[in-house]
């Protein structure tokens, strides 16, 4: 308990040395970087995967009180789709790529070391929309995104932002060959970089 005590004073502490940013708007681009894979179905029908870049975000904050950031977060995340050999029999036509777009609320706290050094924490959610699709005449499959959530640390530098998060996503399979429907989900560390406009 008295560590616990302890730690909230020390954050106290730290907060009181922040600048008075309550009302300001930021936008933060960033790059993602990092490893993905995820498995469809219980044989291992489709899988998803892509390797260094992982996609593209984007924050858009306001300053709820002088600590406090909240708005809403945009991001782009890109996929190879690639289909067993005996899934993809079914079907003569399918989508090589899935692109996700995300639409998550974010919320961001600061620590203000100082005007140039800000520790940071934030966590985000919300759905993410597209879809990969495979035909063969009336035979019809599709892989979809369904929902994220991620949390994160990181610090700011000269508006400059390195981040580290752990990422959840919710996909969904599902064909009418044997009417089958599968969700899994995958969850990632990833590097994010990116660059505050005020």
């Amino acid at each position: 308990m008295k560590k616990i005590i302890m730690l909230a004073m020390i954050l106290g502490a730290i907060s009181t040395t922040v600048k008075a940013e309550e009302g300001q708007l930021s936008f933060i681009p960033k790059v993602l970087l990092g490893e993905k894979k995820v498995s469809i179905g219980e044989k291992d029908t489709a899988e998803l995967n892509n390797k260094d870049i992982m996609g593209l975000e984007a924050d858009l904050f306001y300053g709820v009180t002088n600590n406090l950031e909240m708005g809403i977060n945009i991001s782009w995340t890109p996929y190879d789709v690639d289909l067993s050999s005996d899934y993809a029999q079914n079907f003569d036509d399918y989508d090589d790529t899935l692109n996700l777009i995300g639409l998550m609320g974010i919320a961001r706290y600061n620590f203000d070391i100082n005007q140039e050094f800000k520790p940071y924490i934030s966590a985000k959610g919300g759905l993410v929309y597209g879809e990969a699709t495979f035909e063969n005449g009336s035979a019809e499959g599709k892989i979809e995104g369904k929902w994220v959530a991620a949390v994160s640390t990181g610090v700011e530098y000269n508006n400059i932002n390195l981040e580290l998060g752990y990422k959840v996503t919710e996909f969904e399979g599902s064909d009418n060959v044997g009417s089958s429907k599968e969700t899994e989900k995958e969850d990632i560390v990833y590097v994010s970089l990116g660059y505050r406009f005020e």
